[in-house]
């Protein structure tokens, strides 16, 4: 199981590759680009439940 930081650099790279190589059109792009969007979004999610938890246990004790 890879890391979310991981899958992150995956896709910027082959983003990027798809980019730099003028292969805008290549419907990849779009989909590159719409799964980045949700792993950045799972990301953010998992860390402020993360903090909401961490701030939770601070008050109880």
């Amino acid at each position: 199981m890879i890391t979310i930081a991981e899958k992150v650099d995956i896709l910027k790279r082959q983003l990027n590759s798809l980019i730099s190589n003028g292969n805008l059109d290549n419907p990849l792009v779009l989909e590159i680009s719409q799964e980045l969007d949700k792993t950045i979004v799972e990301f953010y999610t998992l860390q402020s439940s993360t903090e909401d938890t961490l701030y939770c246990r601070k008050q109880v004790v």
